[in-house]
């Protein structure tokens, strides 16, 4: 027997316990440190887009609008009032996808804590799951507002599911029923797979002894509202379908599930391509493997826990979404596409499903199951340490990338690099502009509209013994008109003992010709606090990442003079910084 049940667990096996849930406890404080600190607040990607279409078409029919093939509705009403109340920075959609990602931890947690043995076993498994929800491979949509979307979609499926579970115990279960039948539609209008959620609700109907009537009437439901969003999408008929269907969708589908794997082995093995794509095939194997294997298990043992059937739901949920995606995508883009970065999120949603069936396919705990647990987080932490990392300086690329779009300079390479999807930085400037002008997203801040201002109108100038720095590098923009400078030094606000608000520069005639940040780490100073000192000592460019650094970066206009002016902590007075590019005053 593979896994071994033990009546009493050996010393050996608790301390096993301990630390892994101490582990994972540490790992999901710097999930929550990364995802609050480091949270876009910049559009992203298709975020450009999607704000493009919202922008342009404000009434009814932008929310139905497709967006890569998928009819959005509620995420666009998520949209529009992060857009109306909260100026378009994110807030609005990262607090929900947040709260939904939460949702369905705690779902699937308790699924494992609920079986009916393992008393270590139970936290270990629980642990897992929600580490895989959290895990920060996922990056893409646990720090990006896009994600949404995706988490809205499961969450109110696996809602939709335990809506139907109660519906087969209720004396009537009409009530419950239209319950689920709402919570289907909004996974169903969240993102494309919701549609997924009819046959996963008919099946766990059935499973929890709703009615056969009531079971025929949820069918003729399920079948109207298939038919009505495959009518609302575009071209639904034109969907290619390749040659030799099976093999292509058999081989994406193992690579769908094994993109996890891949990814953690790539930090730690740096691979190609091809062995990325290699590696994921044959670890979505051994994962479909287990999925099949659980249910065997699962059927054997008469597993009939509500929040095990979830669970498998989940796995079901997943490898229908693959089959979704080869359908859609596997002629233009081949099997391969199923190891992108985008994808990862799915493989890592089957593996908490499985973790939370482990507790209810074993009697007892089982030494094996623990040291499988904690060997799985282990190989999964460089990828979390280091994506964190990651996603703080995408986060920060973005910000001063901002910066360019603020001052109205076309930098293609960086917008190319932290902001555009698929090459297309046309969308970027065209939407940035319309945000611009209404003081959305990045723009809220009015730092993001002082270029093209007096500088008289905001600010007074001050002695230049009230700060010190330097503008220490200029270098020009390669890119579409308008062109520009990128411009960086250090500053300290001498009286405050503290790095300036920020710094702008004017042209002989006073003008604001751009601004920058203070979002590099600069070159340290005595007079800087114990903790960026701190910070500093830990990594050299930490203090910028976090922006408490000195030294500062930005964008400005050409011009045949140019000032640099730090605006000092008040935010009313500037103080004059001399210009000491290639150590030269």
């Amino acid at each position: 027997m593979i896994f071994r049940p033990m009546s009493n667990a050996s010393p050996t096996l608790r301390r096993v316990s301990r630390f892994h849930l101490a582990l994972v406890a540490a790992l999901l404080a710097f999930s929550a440190l990364v995802t609050t600190l480091f949270a876009a607040r910049v559009p992203l990607r298709d975020q450009w887009r999607i704000l493009g279409t919202y922008l342009q078409h404000p009434g009814i029919e932008g929310l139905w609008a497709p967006q890569n093939g998928h009819i959005t509705f509620f995420p666009g009403l998520l949209y529009r009032a992060d857009l109306h109340w909260f100026a378009a920075d994110g807030t609005l959609l990262l607090w929900v996808m947040h709260l939904c990602n939460l949702g369905v931890a705690l779902l699937l947690a308790g699924t494992a804590l609920r079986a009916p043995g393992g008393k270590l076993l139970r936290p270990m498994a629980a642990a897992f799951a929600v580490f895989c929800l959290y895990w920060l491979g996922n990056t893409l949509h646990l720090t990006w507002g896009q994600g949404v979307a995706h988490h809205l979609m499961v969450f109110t499926l696996l809602l939709a599911l335990m809506a139907a579970q109660r519906a087969g115990r209720a004396q009537r279960p009409g009530p419950w029923l239209a319950l689920a039948c709402g919570l289907a539609l909004v996974a169903s209008y969240s993102f494309g797979n919701g549609l997924l959620a009819w046959p996963l609700l008919i099946g766990v109907g059935w499973l929890a002894g709703v009615p056969r009537r009531a079971l025929l009437r949820l069918a003729l439901v399920a079948g109207l509202a298939v038919a009505v969003y495959l009518l609302s999408v575009p071209g639904h008929g034109a969907q290619p379908w390749v040659r030799a269907t099976w093999r292509h969708f058999l081989d994406l589908l193992v690579i769908f599930l094994g993109a996890p794997v891949a990814h953690a082995l790539d930090f730690l093995v740096p691979l190609t391509t091809p062995a990325t794509v290699g590696v994921a095939r044959w670890s979505g194997i051994a994962m479909l493997a287990a999925g099949v294997a659980a249910a065997l298990v699962a059927w054997r043992r008469r597993v009939t826990a509500p929040g095990a059937i979830r669970a498998f739901a989940v796995l079901a949920l997943v490898v229908g979404t693959a089959l979704l995606v080869a359908w859609t995508r596997v002629e233009q883009f081949g099997p391969a596409v199923g190891a992108s970065q985008r994808y990862v999120v799915w493989g890592a949603l089957y593996l908490a499903a499985l973790a939370a069936l482990l507790p209810h396919l074993l009697d007892g705990d089982s030494a094996t199951a623990a040291t499988a647990l904690l060997v799985a987080t282990l190989f999964m932490v460089p990828t979390h340490l280091k994506m964190g990392l990651g996603t703080a300086r995408a986060a920060h690329g973005a910000a001063e990338t901002a910066l360019a779009l603020g001052t109205v300079v076309h930098d293609d390479r960086m917008v190319l690099a932290y902001l555009a999807d698929s090459g297309r930085y046309d969308i970027v400037y065209n939407v940035s502009l319309a945000l611009r002008k209404r003081a959305l997203g990045p723009f809220d801040d009015p730092l993001m509209r002082l270029a093209g201002t007096p500088f008289p109108r905001h600010f007074k100038l001050v002695g230049v013994d009230r700060c010190q720095g330097a503008l220490e590098r200029i270098d020009p923009v390669e890119g579409t008109q308008p062109r520009g400078w990128r411009v960086s030094g250090w500053a300290w606000d001498v009286a405050a003992r503290r790095p300036p608000a920020f710094v702008v520069f004017i042209n002989p005639a006073g003008e604001i010709r751009g601004v920058a940040r203070f979002s590099r780490s600069g070159g340290g100073r005595a007079e800087e606090g114990a903790g960026v000192r701190l910070a500093r000592l830990l990594s050299p460019e930490l203090p910028g990442l976090l922006g408490v650094g000195n030294g500062w970066f930005g964008y400005v206009h050409p011009t045949r003079r140019l000032l640099p002016l730090a605006v000092l902590a008040d935010g009313s007075s500037a103080c004059p910084l001399p210009v000491t590019v290639g150590g030269k005053s």
